[in-house]
């Protein structure tokens, strides 16, 4: 009986531990990563130099191997944000990263390409920009011609 209410106490302390971490993590991560917000967001061919978007479009044709995702942020109140950025094809998610932001105003460009090289598929893409588990931006382009698919 001893060893059965030791064994329950030991388990209940390590569920209560385990959950209060969890909790705490949340907390921080939501009250503790400050305000942030995309002031300006493009879809565009590249950057030059000095983090400006060159050739901002929608439509690119096919045989593009890159495209830029180009946004100006303000991030507040926190130490270094978290942004995800998804990328959808037609309409099935195939990519996440993670973007470190410092505090401050900034201009960040942010590349998608395919590892092999090839061209990007014919079709519709999305970029989802999330910031504590929100959509916070939603930017869209389409490769048109000829092409895989």
């Amino acid at each position: 009986m001893l060893r059965k209410l030791v064994s329950l106490t030991c388990f209940l302390s390590l569920l209560f531990f385990a959950y209060g971490c969890v909790g705490l993590s949340k907390w921080r991560s939501y009250y503790y990563a400050g305000d942030l917000e995309i002031q300006e967001a493009y879809i565009c061919a590249d950057v030059d130099e000095e983090l400006n978007p060159l050739d901002i479009k929608n439509i690119f044709s096919y045989g593009v191997t890159k495209v830029c995702l180009y946004f100006k942020y303000k991030y507040t109140n926190g130490g270094t944000a978290i942004l995800r950025l998804r990328l959808y094809y037609e309409g099935v998610f195939v990519y996440q990263d993670s973007y470190y932001l410092d505090k401050g105003e900034g201009k960040k460009a942010y590349y998608f390409f395919l590892s092999s090289g090839k061209p990007l598929p014919q079709g519709s893409y999305e970029v989802r920009m999330m910031f504590k588990g929100r959509v916070i931006k939603v930017l869209s382009f389409m490769v048109k011609g000829g092409g895989e698919t």
